[in-house]
């Protein structure tokens, strides 16, 4: 890590204990140049250089979650961060950074287990929380081959600082590590993780420099819309004709308007806010399941050379809705496998390692959602009063009686493939290093939003790409540690919407692939 050409950090298990550290969001305490970066308060992601980073398990990049749900870091035996674009060996991804979670595991430093060991802690704190977790790890011997399995999990129900949010979620995550002898060796696991808690908020509404300020919050509720049907909810059809005339999401307070519907008329003033109070709704739910599984073999053929086949899967399935009108249905999964070869040469002074290989990812995803029509009241509540009927937007998971719900405006099926080869060569010459790295990949994309109120390009659109991507770096291992580099990268990463998918209009386009420097 430390003759890494490169600005990157890594978190313990030991480090993220004892800086409390449960959360993505708490990793921007140990390591330099990452931000919290909370969508809508659930900390899906880390924000590494102004750019919202990916996750990565194990080398292998997950299906894109920007904030549907708290990505788990406690089955983490470190954690990774890289910034700036990822290696050649790992494929197409964002200049920014990304973040690389390795799972606990019976092998440590190269060595198994020597004998069993395990841990129980159960955590009780400020706001009801409650946070049980365990682990236990023990060597295996299966006839010549020599090992251990390591299995983590942990459990939490817990409210929080923000009434009315109660994230409850649960984590199995299983590894097992084995030599199988005569130089092959092999590796296999998951990671299944729930969570029916984690409901994205805005948190303010009616924002003004004195509620900032002094936290002093405009009251006031509209009384010209009514739940005419008595469902609990304002369904298009008792708003206006759906979806043209229907939009809520002008504000209600601070501009003129001579429309009722916008105007506050019912206890107009002003209170102060309590710091705990957000926009929430006993109906708002964020529903997902998640799971990853791996498998490797490798073989060492000697003299430090190894081949290596490694797979992967993750899958994400989340149903989220919130009541100012936001809803989303996610299904989305991605494979990929990858073979590499290790290929260490010493020619007098100058020694290399290089890894070359190939590799080919698919995705299948499928993303709903609705908010084209306008149809979001985020300062129609006033959430210093709660929830009522005349502030929660139908949902598109109900079926209303003729047809009058809320209907799922975007539903995009989107399939994507990415082939390509690899390499990457760290060049060593007494007190200078190189390190040259390349990847050619060939793309297909498929996508089709068939959505009520798309506002996109109808049909199914295609498109495929062939793209080279490299990085240099050079390094000049001075005297008292100093070790000044260069380096220089061209990368590109594909466009994708929340679930991972492509939106039909960037293939119509041509700009679902993009570049950076």
């Amino acid at each position: 890590m430390i003759e890494t050409p490169r600005s990157a950090s890594l978190v313990s298990d030991l480090t993220l204990e004892r800086f409390g550290i449960e959360t993505l969001d708490g990793i921007s305490a140990v390591s330099p140049g990452t931000h919290t970066a909370s969508f809508y308060g659930v900390p899906g992601a880390l924000n590494i250089r102004g750019t919202l980073a990916e996750n990565y398990f194990r080398g292998f990049k997950r299906v894109e979650n920007r904030g549907t749900y708290s990505t788990p870091i406690g089955g983490a035996a470190r954690i990774e961060i890289l910034r700036g674009p990822p290696t050649p060996v790992y494929g197409a991804g964002k200049v920014g950074g990304l973040v690389n979670f390795i799972p606990k595991s019976a092998r440590d430093e190269g060595r198994f287990l020597a004998q069993p060991e395990g841990q129980v802690t159960a955590t009780f704190g400020s706001y009801n929380k409650k946070l049980v977790t365990g682990q236990f790890g023990a060597p295996v011997s299966l006839g010549a081959a020599e090992g251990g399995v390591y299995v983590y999990g942990e459990v939490e129900d817990s409210h929080s600082y923000y009434k009315g949010i109660y994230p409850r979620r649960q984590l199995i995550e299983l590894s097992a590590d084995f030599d199988l002898g005569n130089g092959w060796s092999t590796a296999f696991g998951g990671m299944v993780f729930h969570s029916d808690g984690d409901v994205q908020t805005a948190g303010w509404n009616r924002l003004t420099q004195d509620l900032i300020d002094n936290r002093t919050y405009i009251t006031g509720r509209d009384t010209s819309l009514v739940d005419a049907d008595g469902n609990g909810r304002l369904t298009p059809n008792e708003v206006g004709f759906y979806p043209f005339a229907s939009a809520l999401y002008i504000p209600y307070y601070g501009f003129p308007s001579t429309d009722a519907v916008h105007t506050l008329d019912v206890g107009v003033g002003t209170t102060k806010l309590n710091r705990r109070t957000v926009y929430i709704s006993p109906a708002d739910f964020s529903k997902t399941t998640t799971g990853t599984l791996y498998f490797d073999l490798a073989k060492d053929l000697g003299d430090d050379r190894t081949l290596k086949l490694q797979l992967f899967h993750d899958r994400q399935d989340n149903e989220r809705f919130v009541s100012y009108g936001y809803p989303s249905d996610i299904d989305a999964k991605v494979s990929e496998a990858r073979v590499t070869l290790a290929l260490p040469t010493t020619v007098g002074a100058i020694s290399t390692r290089t890894l070359v290989g190939a590799s080919h990812r698919r995705f299948e995803g499928r993303r709903r959602e609705s908010f084209n029509s306008g149809l979001i009241a985020l300062d129609r509540r006033d959430i210093a009063f709660g929830v009522t009927a005349t502030d929660t937007i139908d949902s598109p998971f109900t079926d209303e009686p003729g047809g009058i719900g809320l209907r799922w405006e975007n539903d995009n099926r989107s399939d994507w493939n990415q082939s390509g080869a690899f390499f990457t060569s760290d060049i060593e010459a007494g007190r200078w290093n190189l390190i040259l790295g390349g990847r050619y990949d060939h793309y297909e994309v498929e996508s089709q939003d068939t959505g009520f109120l798309s506002y996109t390009v109808a049909g199914q659109q295609a498109d495929d790409r062939n793209k080279a991507t490299y990085n240099a770096s050079l390094t000049y291992k001075a005297p008292f540690g100093l070790m000044p580099y260069i380096a220089y990268a061209k990368a590109s990463a594909l466009e994708m919407s929340q679930a991972g998918d492509i939106a039909p209009s960037l293939v119509a386009n041509g700009s679902w692939l993009s570049n950076s420097d």
